[in-house]
């Protein structure tokens, strides 16, 4: 008897999370965050013609649904087949919108539109949504290619603004024409940080500052949930840098910003991992600076932890866990190592000291270890 009761308060308990799914992903709008192709993640758009793409699912009767999305186009499909963690849909339907001329946002509607109809009717496409924050629901769909596209609810997108303005970030990379750019660490330059403050006298606007080599300052009063809109970006000369990579970097960092002119600056803010906070801001030219939330820059990495052996070490040290790239610095911070290789560095011709590692894991997180060499 004992056993009968439990399986159906099992049963009652599967069919309840069941339909909790559903009504979450039909009761909220969703807007897109991220959109991966085959590893590659593109931004959305955000400009005169494109200012987001959202997703809603209606009820149209008892168990069917309406879905509607749009970029360029507007793509529609009908479906009375939706589980706890996929839907099916008919054959998709379009409407012409006459609102994209630029060749980024004709391409981005292409890859976005792909990723749906690349399925051939009564093909599932599976979804999952995380609400293990509260309000905010990240809900990410993925195609029968493993291709994902991440929404959080519109509601939530609120708070991005919120979000922006509440953290510290730390820079992690620069894109510029597609080459990635890591951000120094070495003696002259201790991390590069950005900050968006409330002003105290009217905090409807906001104050920008930044630096390395220069800091950047700004005042804007117009900041929404997708853009930022700076006034005019003044830079002032900090007497910190000799290094002529640090110089080379600073000088990437603020033409990034300063060759923007007076277009908007687009950003995202990647929730999907509780307390890290990834900030994307590109400017006009498609180029994207990458940060964290100051913590997770500089004190955590993204996958398995990372576990540098033996400190103090005299010829060979070992790491384990996943790292994408490292850099070692002596005392001066230059560079003096490069690389992994099988999951060690040979130092055995490095003199006597403290050096310090800066460890790029998963997802471009980074963090740093002193170790120091002993013979």
């Amino acid at each position: 008897m004992k056993r009968v009761i439990l399986i159906s308060v099992l049963t009652l308990i599967v069919l309840f999370t069941a339909e909790a799914q559903q009504q979450i992903l039909v009761e909220n709008s969703w807007y897109l965050t991220e959109l991966n192709i085959d590893g590659v993640e593109h931004p959305i758009p955000s400009n005169d013609e494109i200012d987001g793409v959202t997703l809603y699912i209606e009820k149209e009767s008892e168990n069917c649904y309406n879905f509607a999305t749009n970029i360029c186009h507007g793509m529609f499909a009908h479906t009375c087949n939706i589980t706890d963690s996929q839907i099916v849909f008919d054959i998709f339907s379009f409407t012409t919108l006459e609102n994209c001329d630029s060749e980024e946002n004709i391409n981005f509607g292409a890859l976005y539109e792909s990723f749906y109809t690349i399925h051939n009717e009564n093909e599932p496409v599976s979804y999952t949504i995380d609400n293990s924050e509260g309000d905010i629901m990240i809900l990410t769909v993925t195609n029968k290619l493993g291709y994902r596209a991440t929404y959080i609810n519109q509601s939530s997108q609120e708070n991005m603004q919120q979000m922006l303005v509440e953290n510290s970030w730390y820079l992690s990379e620069l894109n510029i024409d597609g080459v990635v750019h890591s951000a120094p660490f070495n003696e002259e330059i201790n991390g590069v940080v950005m900050q968006i403050l409330t002003n105290e006298e009217n905090t409807n606007c906001y104050e920008f500052i930044t630096d390395i080599c220069n800091t950047l300052f700004d005042y804007t009063c117009n900041i929404t949930d997708t853009q930022i809109n700076f006034d005019n970006i003044v830079a002032t000369t900090l007497d910190n840098c000799w290094d002529e990579d640090n110089l080379e970097f600073s000088g990437l960092y603020n033409l990034f910003f300063m060759k923007n002119d007076l277009a908007p600056f687009s950003y995202s803010i990647d929730t999907s991992r509780a307390n890290i906070l990834k900030l994307t801001v590109t400017n006009k030219f498609g180029d994207c600076a990458t940060y964290f939330n100051q913590t997770v820059s500089t004190n955590e990495t993204l996958g398995r932890p990372i576990t540098v052996y033996p400190n103090p070490a005299s010829d060979v040290i070992h790491f384990d866990g996943d790292i994408i790239n490292l850099k070692m610095y002596n005392s001066l911070g230059q560079a003096v190592k490069i690389g992994v290789n099988n999951g060690q560095i040979d130092v055995s011709s490095l003199g006597n000291g403290i050096y310090y590692l800066v460890i790029t894991g998963l997802e471009n997180a980074r963090k740093v270890e002193k170790v120091i060499i002993a013979k």
